[in-house]
């Protein structure tokens, strides 16, 4: 039986006649007349409701329910013979009661025209309505004759007779049986439905059958069959008649089926007036169900399965329901037919939803009865009669058995249906699941679900249940369910009321077979642990059949029985299949949670750690490669992690046959991933480079597989370094192909780059791993820091702002294929190439590397060199392990030369000079270094190297900076370069000067090296490099390199010994062009005080060296000056720096000759037009005076200058210009010592007046030699004065000298003394203190640094360059708080100083150490934690940190570390302990927030040779700036010079006005002659504000770069200052 509710009715055959009619017929045995068709009006007027009538005519008698229905035997035929006789023996007698016109009008009705008969009829209607009538025999026989006319009207008369007969008359038994014989013997087809309402008035709807009891029965029945059957051919032929046909793939519009389709032969039917039969038996049964016998309700419930099983109208079903509910609750269910009742009721249930409710009502009414039980056996005998070849038709029974089976479990656990035996059920459900229906195993499985859910239904299996039934049930249903559609896990991911929820649904949509199967498992799971040992192995046996389609919560329990089991290990005979299953059907399932399959990796390392104990080599090797083998199919990242975790741990122990199958599966992998999955790619990446830090989770989506491949193969290198040189060098073999394949994802190329340049080896060539890179500040040219990309950002966006230079973009997201290159690359992001050879985009992708943000090695490496591997072979050692530089290095120059993805290409090139420094690493490849060195000085000459993505924002010019660097490293293998490479070398560094934006600074710092390591190039080259550093004077941002390039040059006097004149001018020209601009800058700044305009990011984004961005040193809020505020001061000092230094360097017969126009460039004009000389150009001149015609040694005072007998000594201080001059004379023989105190010196002069005796010939004087005082102690016969006038009173002697001109005496009282005091303190030269601090092997902690009391061999000799060893105790300078008494700090020190600075050393290793008494050495601490500056030698194998001695005072660490690591033993070792053939890399480290602008800023390599002299030239100017940078809050830092001039200016405007007669009588002088035309205003030094170009600039000049950098010399401080004049005192 199918339901078909949507199909319309079918209109019989126009030959058949109406079914009830037939019915009548054959139950009465009369042949039926040929009634014709009646008329058109007739028909008319007769509704449709008698279409469910009206069906298959049959001529036939009356059929037994065996013909008609399931072939029960028995017939009822003899009914109608029983109404023949029983109507033989009636007569007809006369009409009683009613009124008197009744007797005529029954005679009317009886003959006479047909007019009259039907006005007697309707007359007689109202009379048996209104009186009590009987013996009415004769007019229901006139009424049937009426009824037989042929007309419609006559009919419609006859048929209201008999109505009114059935509804208003008593009618007697025999009246009765006329009446049903009547209704049965019409002939009329028309009014078919006003027939059988004549049967429901004569037996009252149902209630009174009397004289009908043995005959309605069968009569409903064979009227039920033979109406359906008619009603069904009339759907059939309608349906036919109206088939929509089809042309191609359109339809045409499908007309509806009308309600009341008409047959041609005009009859019509309604499926209604079958609904109206079926409720006219239920009520026959309902009123009348202890009359029938069990024969009846059998035929009668036949009769309506046979209905059920053929109809496809939901109508005829509902109806057909509820007759069967009525016999359950007024009658009974004959035994025979209780089973295709319950299989008929199980059928609709399953598949008639719309009756669902109402059928479940019925079943449960007949559970409820006393054939309850007996219907849950009916229940289960139909499932224990499946078989494999069930018939498909009996699918839908089946599938409803189950369901009811659900329902009664699941309404039980409330009480009131019969149990359902648990053991039975199961056997049942087994027999079932033979059946291969999706649809019915998902059935099966909810109810097994449902069972389970039940404690009490759990608990009754537990006891009595068979669980082999259950997991054959399983393991039928496991695969044909499993396999209908994709996985799900969602139930498995469910809460438990989730869970229930689903379990209890009755919507066959709710839950999928899968998500059914996997709640059972998980449920069966939880259950196993509860059960016997037996049972829970039986499950898991079925379990490990099941892997692939069991729920993840079953697989976790599953692996952990195997693991608390121990049944994947060798004492399992089956342990190896079991493995196999288990990786199969779990791990190697992509759609199993991660957690799950990690945990089942986890389970099989563990059980690998066993067998590696217990099994031979092959064994071991099988069960690894069983694991690991597919590894090249996993897709998930932390899958496969951890199978790489596994890989690794394996690795270190494992056969070398197996190292070798894990590294090619992993390389396989590697090369096969060439495309990142969809889903794991970013669909848009923003324009400029990412400036929030991505997640460990966010990294991981946009990685590739192949990049987990590759940390892998990091991993096992960095692991396997002292464990195995063989593995060691295959993987890094296999690392060189990985970066040399541009098939191959960028980001595994990064891992293995990252690694490869991180190798390094020590003094002895063993190779270790650098934790950490060393090329932060260049990075940060490429904006590959944190910093720089956020500056980056905003320099992109104010661009865009400005409508400034930016690529077209197109909206479409980036094409990430193109041949010959990655398709992931930054570089690669496009289909095309540029000319330069390398892929230009203009979309921006996420970084694969960046300093600060993004992990570099997926492991930290051990800091132990590797005692198994080595970098060269050594003579002696010959047959060690040796990695292949040479190769690597070739790799390199392929890169360099070929181009390769941006990312690959820009990584090289920022850490290349990093490792090249590392000497001891490329002995071996000392060919492919000069090839490199080829290499670069080709393309930075012939520009010949690649240009940066347009996205990146970045120029040629950051490419050029990168390279230079890597040249620069390049200069410390000049020992392995002819003479001629050497100078192609600084040609290549002089072509960087002024060519693009950025590259002037490095090339002057590389100068600046190559003026220590290439003397003889730099001395052949020095013309052409004054000369480019003219040309680009104008650029503000090389004003602090060039000047400092040009006062280290001034210290190599071998350099330019061959210098003349116009060579001098030209440095000096330098000089005066800087002074120049910052005159300008302090001039913009005193205009515009409100607005200063910062340049600062532009510049640093052009200049390619700053390591980081000062301009934010400090902030705005709470410091006035910025860091672009103290550069230009900073340079306004270097200049007058080297302006003396290069002064001083003059050879003596030359100096007076540059004085006058070294002057006169030092006098500039203000804006009011008048010539100005500032206090630092004073005090220049000054000096240039002091030493124009000496170079004697200083000078000192001698207290012992004159003897008592000498006399008495007169004091006395002159003001002489700007100048302080005091005579000491012995009064009695003018012994005198003249000090003279200069703004940049003092002097001390001793004169001794050559007495004689008179002639003979002179008369007798009262004074002299021929006094008779003159031997007497307080004889005064000579005044200082008397020695003043003998230098100054020539020059004043013409009358009109002014006043401002003459010499100023001092009074000699206590101000004088004070103020001549106060002048002392200040130096004569600059001083300075830089801290030493040596770090020994491994020590990172303060205070384990701090104790060390001796250094290394190399320390030693580098400390010894440093300056002189002097004694502290006694010393008459400046120490800088170094205890000059008690030797608290030491015995010695290094110091060093020339003619115009000093520094002193603050040594730790020399200072005591007291670790009883001060275990943290507070003592030492004092001193290097208040030094600017401090020397870190660091020989500890370990990087550098800053914060290593916190102090809010130290800005500046010079650190030196030896290019290759030694131990201390190691360095007493070598041939030549003192460092002079070694090499060593120099680098500055600044605090945050201190401008980096050292020429060290980014490392340098040095020979041992000329280390301390590089170093203590960085000291020195990393203390003159970090004295200004202290000094920026309380304003600008004054020289000693400064502070000297100024001392005097205060005793002249002191003194000016003194009495009139004392300066009258006075002999004073003008200023000397070479400062005639000095006389306009003085000014302080500028306080330039501003970063801007310069002004004025020369012919030859560039455009200029912004600079963001400023500072003043400086000097010691006034402690020290007065410590100094004490000592001297």
């Amino acid at each position: 039986m199918s339901s078909a509710s949507n199909d319309a009715p079918q209109t019989p055959n126009s030959k058949a006649s109406s079914g009830l009619l037939g019915a009548f017929r054959n139950f009465t045995h009369n042949r039926q007349k040929v009634i014709p068709s009646p008329s058109p009006s007739s028909a008319a007027n007769v509704t449709p409701v008698l279409a469910s009538f009206l069906r298959q005519r049959s001529n036939a008698g009356l059929k037994t329910v065996s013909e008609v229905g399931n072939g029960v035997s028995g017939s009822y035929d003899n009914a109608g013979d029983w109404l023949e006789n029983y109507n033989d023996d009636f007569r007809e007698g006369e009409v009683t009661g009613g009124p008197p016109e009744l007797h005529g009008l029954v005679l009317q009705l009886g003959c006479g025209p047909l007019t009259d008969r039907m006005t007697a009829a309707q007359q007689i209607c109202s009379i048996l309505e209104e009186y009590s009538v009987s013996n009415i025999i004769v007019i229901i026989n006139a009424a049937r004759h009426l009824i037989d006319e042929r007309d419609a009207e006559a009919s419609q008369a006859g048929f209201g007779l008999l109505t009114s007969c059935a509804k208003y008359v008593e009618l007697t038994s025999r009246e009765r049986s006329i009446f049903f014989q009547t209704i049965l013997t019409m002939e009329d087809q028309a009014n078919m439905r006003l027939r059988f309402q004549l049967l429901k008035d004569l037996t009252k709807n149902g209630r009174n059958i009397e004289t009908l009891e043995r005959v309605v029965v069968p009569l409903l029945g064979h009227l039920l069959c033979q109406v359906f059957e008619a009603t069904q051919v009339a759907h059939s032929k309608w349906k036919r008649e109206h088939k929509v046909k089809k042309y191609g793939a359109e339809e045409k519009p499908k007309t509806e089926t009308p309600k009341n389709p008409a047959l041609r032969d005009g009859h019509l039917f309604d499926e209604k007036d079958l609904s109206m039969l079926f409720r006219y038996t239920s009520d026959i049964i309902k009123f009348n169900s202890k009359i029938f016998g069990e024969a009846d309700l059998d035929l009668l419930l036949n009769r309506v399965l046979h209905v059920c099983k053929k109809t496809r109208s939901e109508p005829d079903i509902e109806s057909s329901v509820e007759i069967i509910d009525t016999l359950i609750t007024y009658a009974d269910i004959p035994a025979g037919t209780l089973k295709p009742c319950v299989e008929i009721l199980c059928g609709i249930f399953c598949q008639v939803s719309k009756s669902r409710d109402q059928t479940w009502k019925t079943i449960e009414n007949l559970l409820k009865s006393h054939l309850g039980q007996s219907t849950i056996t009916a229940l289960l005998e139909v499932l224990m009669e499946c078989t494999e070849q069930t018939p498909p038709n009996t699918l839908g029974v089946i599938r409803g058995v189950v369901s009811v089976l659900y329902e009664i479990v699941d309404r039980n656990r409330q009480g009131g249906l019969p149990k359902v035996p648990i053991s039975y059920l199961m056997q049942a459900l087994n027999r079932a699941s033979v059946v291969s229906n999706a649809s019915l195993r998902r059935k099966i499985l909810r109810l097994l679900l449902l069972v389970f859910e039940d404690s009490t239904l759990t608990e009754l299996f537990l006891g009595d249940g068979d669980w082999l039934d259950l997991l054959h049930v399983l393991e039928a249903c496991a695969p044909q369910i499993l396999n209908t559609g994709k996985a799900t896990k969602a139930a498995a991911k469910k809460s438990p009321e989730q869970t229930t929820n689903l379990a209890h649904t009755t919507s066959q949509d709710d839950a999928s077979p899968k998500t059914l199967f996997e709640l059972l498992i998980d449920r069966l799971d939880a259950l196993s642990h509860t059960t016997y040992a037996f049972h829970r192995r039986s499950l898991m046996d079925l379990f490990i059949r099941l892997t692939s389609h069991l729920t993840d919560s079953a697989v976790e329990g599953l692996v952990k029985f195997f693991a608390e089991e121990r049944l994947l290990y060798p004492s399992n005979e089956n342990w190896i299949i079991e493995c196999e299953r288990i990786i199969n059907g779990i791990l190697r399932d992509p759609r199993r949670p991660r957690a799950l399959r990690v945990l089942v990796i986890n389970v099989l390392n563990d059980a690998y750690n066993v067998i590696e104990c217990l099994t031979d080599t092959e064994t071991v090797n099988k069960f690894a490669m069983i694991i690991f083998e597919n590894i090249d199919k996993e897709f998930d990242h932390a899958v496969f992690e951890v199978l790489s975790d596994f890989a690794i741990s394996v690795a270190d122990g494992c056969s070398d046959a197996l190292f070798d199958d894990m590294v090619d599966v992993l390389r396989a992998q590697i090369f096969n991933q060439t495309i990142l999955s969809p889903t794991s790619l970013p669909h848009y990446v923003p324009k400029c480079l990412p400036v929030v830090q991505p997640s460990s989770a966010s990294i991981q989506q946009t990685e590739s597989i192949a990049n987990l491949a590759s940390k892998a193969l990091v991993r096992m290198f960095v692991r396997g370094l002292n464990k195995s040189a063989a593995k060691s060098q295959r993987i890094f073999h296999v690392l060189l192909d990985i970066v040399g394949s541009s098939a191959v994802e960028t980001d595994a190329r990064m891992t293995a780059l990252k690694l490869l340049f991180r190798l390094r080896s020590d003094i002895n060539h063993a190779v270790f791993v650098l934790p950490s890179m060393e090329s932060e500040g260049l990075a940060a040219s490429l904006y590959r820091t944190a910093q720089t990309a956020n500056l980056s950002q905003e320099l992109e966006e104010a661009a865009d702002n400005r409508g400034g230079f930016a690529e077209e973009e197109s909206s479409a997201p980036p094409n990430r294929t193109t041949s010959g290159i990655s398709p992931h690359s930054s570089m690669s992001r496009s289909n095309t190439r540029s000319t330069s050879g390398v892929a230009r985009t203009t979309r921006a992708m996420p970084p694969l590397w960046m300093y600060g943000r993004i992990q570099a090695l997926p492991e930290e490496p051990s800091t132990i060199a590797s005692h198994l591997l080595h970098s060269c072979q050594e003579p002696g050692l010959a047959g060690r392990a040796v990695l292949d530089m040479a190769s690597w290095l070739d790799l390199v120059l392929s890169i360099l030369q070929r181009g390769a993805d941006w990312e690959v290409y820009s990584y090289t090139l920022v850490h290349l000079g990093a490792q090249i420094t590392n000497q001891s690493l490329f002995t071996s490849a000392i060919k492919q270094i000069r090839l490199l060195r080829s290499t670069v000085c080709e393309q930075i000459r012939g520009s010949k190297f690649f240009e940066p993505p347009a996205f990146t924002g970045l120029r040629k010019a950051n490419v050029a900076t990168c390279l230079f660097h890597v040249l620069t490293m390049l200069v410390s293998y000049h020992a392995h370069l002819k003479k001629e490479q050497e100078d192609e070398m600084m040609r290549t560094f002089l072509s960087g000067i002024g060519s693009w934006e950025g590259t002037s600074n490095c090339c002057i710092h590389a100068l600046s090296i190559c003026c220590h390591e290439l003397p003889l190039s730099v001395s052949k080259s020095l013309d052409i490099i004054l000369t480019k550093m003219t040309q680009i004077i104008t650029q503000a941002q090389v004003a602090v390199h060039i000047l400092e390039f040009l006062a280290g040059l001034s210290r190599c006097s071998d350099l330019y010994k061959n210098f003349r004149d116009d060579d001098y001018r030209m440095v000096f020209g330098i000089c005066f062009r800087y002074l120049q601009y910052a005159r300008d800058q302090r001039n913009k700044a005193s205009d515009q005080p409100a607005s200063r305009t910062s340049q600062a990011s532009s510049d640093l984004r052009h200049s390619g060296t700053s390591t980081r961005d000062f301009t934010q040193a400090s902030d705005p809020k709470s410091k006035p000056n910025s860091a672009s505020d103290d550069l230009p001061q900073y340079v306004y000092a270097l200049a007058f720096h080297v302006i003396t230094f290069w002064f001083l360097s003059l050879k003596l017969h030359d100096r007076s000759r540059q004085i006058p126009w070294i002057t006169k460039n030092l006098v500039y004009t203000d804006n009011a037009g008048q010539e100005v000389v500032e206090d630092q150009a004073l005090v220049t001149i000054d000096m240039m005076h002091r030493v124009a015609y000496s170079d004697r040694d200083e000078t000192g005072p001698d207290p012992d200058f004159a003897k008592p007998a000498d006399g008495t000594i007169l004091k006395k201080t002159w003001l002489v210009g700007l100048s302080l001059m005091t005579v000491e004379t012995a009064a009695r023989t003018g012994s005198s010592q003249v000090t003279r105190r200069r703004p940049s010196g003092t002097r001390y002069s001793i004169f001794r007046p050559e007495l004689i005796s008179p002639p003979r010939h002179q008369t007798s004087l009262t004074t002299g030699l021929a006094a008779d005082a003159f031997y007497t102690e307080s004889y005064v016969g000579v005044l200082p004065d008397a020695l003043f006038q003998d230098f100054y009173s020539p020059m004043y002697l013409t009358p009109g000298t002014s006043a401002s001109e003459q010499p100023i005496p001092l009074p000699d009282d206590d101000a004088t003394t004070r103020a001549l005091s106060a002048f002392d303190r200040n130096d004569t030269l600059d001083s300075h203190k830089v801290g030493i601090i040596y770090i020994g092997e491994r020590q990172t902690l303060e205070s384990e640094i701090l104790s060390n009391v001796t250094g290394s061999a190399d320390y030693d000799s580098f400390v010894a360059g440093l300056g002189t060893l002097v004694k502290l105790k006694g010393a008459k300078f400046n120490l800088h708080g170094l205890d000059r008494n008690d030797g608290a700090d030491g015995e010695y020190t290094y110091c060093w100083r020339d003619r115009v600075t000093e520094i002193i050393f603050h040594i730790t290793t020399m200072m005591p150490t007291n670790l009883e008494y001060d275990a943290p050495c507070i003592q030492k601490k004092r001193h290097i934690g208040n030094d600017f500056v401090n020397i870190i030698f660091n020989n500890s194998g370990l990087p550098f940190s800053f914060d290593t001695f916190p102090s809010d005072f130290n800005y500046v660490y010079i650190v030196i570390t030896p290019e290759a690591r030694a131990t201390f033993v190691e360095t007493r070792a070598r041939a030549r302990q003192d460092g002079q053939d070694q090499f060593y890399k120099v680098q500055v480290l600044s605090k945050a927030g201190f401008p980096s602008i050292s020429a060290a800023a980014e490392a340098k390599i040095i020979s041992g040779r000329s280390l301390a002299a590089y170093v203590r030239l960085l000291a020195l100017n990393a203390s003159v700036f970090s004295l200004v940078w202290a000094a920026r809050d309380s304003g600008e830092y004054i020289s000693s010079w400064r502070a000297r001039l100024r001392e005097i200016k205060k005793l002249r405007e002191k003194h000016a006005h003194a009495d009139a007669d004392a300066t009258a009588t006075a002999i004073t002088q003008p200023m000397p002659a070479a400062l005639d035309g000095l006389r306009g205003t003085i000014s302080s030094p500028p306080g330039t504000r501003d970063s801007a170009a310069l002004r004025r600039t020369s012919a030859t000049a560039l455009s200029s770069e912004g600079t963001n950098r400023s500072s003043v010399i400086t000097t010691a401080s006034e402690t020290e200052r007065t410590e100094s004049s004490d000592s001297r005192d």
